[in-house]
């Protein structure tokens, strides 16, 4: 497993693990903001390769050097779970922290993921009901680096 730099070359495939993602863990109103993003041409912004196939993608903006960054647009493909990919991304997203200096990471969550973030020591700052969309409740938590 490793991860390489976004380009717009993997923009499609990108946006079919997102739908494979809704409404499991993203309202399907998050797509286009999810496209602006991608089209934006984030700096940090990362896919991952099993075997040479993409089947997650993760991102740290919003880096304040030396205070915070946020993990952004972090999913995987659902046919690929238990291949230990979300902890890579977590990891990945950490070493990222550590290359900035950044103390913490924040984390824009839905109810239906916070329970993936925690288990790596995310914890709950802040939620608002239907946030994402009706049904998908918006939780706000951060990770220590």
């Amino acid at each position: 497993m490793k991860s390489i730099e976004y380009i717009s070359e993997y923009r499609e495939i990108c946006r079919s693990i997102f739908l494979k993602n809704v409404p499991d863990f993203f309202a399907e109103n998050e797509e286009s903001p999810f496209l602006e993003f991608l089209d934006s041409a984030p700096s940090i912004y990362r896919v991952v390769l099993l075997d040479q196939e993409v089947i997650g993608s993760f991102g740290v903006t919003e880096i304040m050097v030396g205070e915070a960054g946020r993990i952004s647009w972090i999913m995987l493909d659902p046919a690929k779970q238990g291949v230990g990919a979300g902890r890579y991304m977590i990891d990945e997203c950490l070493s990222i922290a550590n290359d900035y200096k950044l103390g913490a990471l924040k984390i824009s969550a839905s109810h239906l993921s916070e329970a993936f973030f925690k288990y790596f020591g995310a914890s709950r700052e802040g939620f608002v009901k239907d946030g994402w969309g009706k049904g998908m409740h918006r939780v706000d938590m951060l990770l220590q680096t």
